[in-house]
C-alpha cells in the first residue's frame, strides 16, 4: 500500500502540485494506511466500502495533539485525499471499483472567520516592536507587509529582493498558493518601512551571508516557518490583545478592512489571490457597516423619536 501511495505522490509531482499539497497529503495517507494495516487489510483491493464508513467515524474520535478533536474540515481532508487515491487507482487500472463511493463528506459549519483585529487593535499591535533596534525595525517591516498586502506567511517567507518594486510600491509574488504568480500591491506607509529596512537594516542583519530572501532572521537566514508565528503571538501578548493572533490573522484584517471600505470585490479577490469571489464570502460577513446602517436607515422603530 505504501508502494501505492508513492506511486500517486510522484504523479502529483508530475503534475506539478505545491510541495507542501504533497508532504500534507503523505502524512493524510500514511494515517490512513497505518488504520487498515491495524485492521488487517495489506491490499488496497480488499478495502470495502463499509471500510472507509468506519474510517470516517475513527477520524471523528480521533484526538490530535493538541488534545482535542480534529475540526470537520480536517476531517473531510482526510477522506477526500483517501476518495482521490483511490479514484487514481481505479483510473489506472489497480482498482475494479471506487469503494469510496458514496461516502458523503460531513457538512461543514459556516463560521465567521476568527482572530480578525479591529483597527485599533492593529495600530496597538504594529507599534509594539522597537523599531530602534535591527531586530524590532525588522519585526515592524514584516507586521506592515503582512498587514497592507494581506500575502500568506508563505508567501512571505520566500519573498526575495528582487520580488520588490519600491518605485512603484509592488511585491511580486512567485508561485503562491495553486502555483500562481500574481502581482500584489503594498501601501506607502508599508513602503517606506520596507525601503528602510532594505537599505539600513537588512544589511547589518545578514552578517556577511549572501542569500536571497528578502526577510532574513538574527543570523542571516532565511526565517523559519514557526518564527514569524511565535514573533506577532509575543507582540500580541504585550499589546494586551487576547485574540490569538496569527500570521494569518493579518490577511483575514486586511480582507476586512478593506470591504468595510467599499473595496471592489475583484480587487480584493486579485489581492489575496483566490480564484473565486465566492471565497470572500466570510470576510463580507464581517463588513458588518452596510448592515447597520441599512438598519438604521429602513426598520421602521429607527425613526421614531429616542427613548424617553
Amino acid at each position: 500500500m505504501n508502494d501505492l501511495v508513492t506511486a500517486y505522490l510522484e504523479h502529483l509531482k508530475l503534475r506539478n502540485c505545491a510541495p507542501l499539497t504533497i508532504v500534507n497529503l503523505h502524512q493524510r495517507l500514511e494515517a490512513c494506511i497505518s488504520y487498515l494495516e491495524e485492521l488487517g487489510i495489506a491490499d488496497l483491493r480488499d478495502l470495502g466500502h463499509a471500510h472507509l464508513v468506519e474510517y470516517q467515524r475513527y477520524r471523528k474520535r480521533f484526538i490530535n495533539r493538541f488534545g482535542r478533536h480534529d475540526s470537520i474540515a480536517v476531517q473531510n481532508r482526510h477522506l477526500v485525499a483517501v476518495r482521490n487515491l483511490l479514484a487514481w487507482l481505479l483510473k489506472e487500472g489497480y482498482l475494479s471499483h471506487n469503494p469510496a463511493d458514496g461516502i458523503e463528506l460531513l457538512k461543514e459549519p459556516q463560521r465567521l472567520p476568527r482572530s480578525v483585529l479591529t483597527d485599533a487593535e492593529m495600530k496597538r499591535l504594529l507599534k509594539k516592536p522597537d523599531t530602534k533596534t535591527l531586530r524590532g525595525y525588522r519585526d515592524r517591516a514584516i507586521m506592515e507587509v503582512l498587514y497592507s498586502s494581506g500575502i500568506r506567511r508563505g508567501e512571505l517567507r520566500f519573498l526575495k529582493c528582487d520580488d520588490v518594486d519600491l518605485e512603484e510600491g509592488f511585491l511580486r509574488i512567485e508561485l503562491g498558493k495553486g502555483q500562481k504568480d500574481r502581482i500584489v500591491p503594498i501601501g506607502r506607509i508599508a513602503t517606506r518601512y520596507l525601503e528602510t529596512y532594505i537599505k539600513g537594516i537588512r544589511p547589518f542583519l545578514l552578517k556577511g551571508n549572501d542569500v536571497p530572501w528578502l526577510f532574513v532572521s538574527t543570523l542571516g537566514r532565511k526565517m523559519g516557518r514557526n518564527s514569524i508565528g511565535w514573533m506577532i503571538s509575543r507582540y500580541a501578548q504585550s499589546a494586551g490583545i487576547e485574540k490569538n493572533v496569527t500570521p494569518h490573522t493579518f490577511r483575514r484584517s486586511c480582507a476586512t478592512e478593506m470591504i468595510k471600505n467599499k473595496a471592489n470585490l475583484y480587487h480584493v479577490k486579485e489581492i489575496l489571490g483566490h480564484t473565486k469571489l465566492e471565497t470572500l464570502n466570510q470576510y463580507c460577513k464581517l463588513a458588518l457597516r452596510d448592515l447597520k446602517e441599512a438598519h438604521r436607515k429602513y426598520h421602521p422603530r429607527e425613526k421614531e423619536p429616542d427613548y424617553r
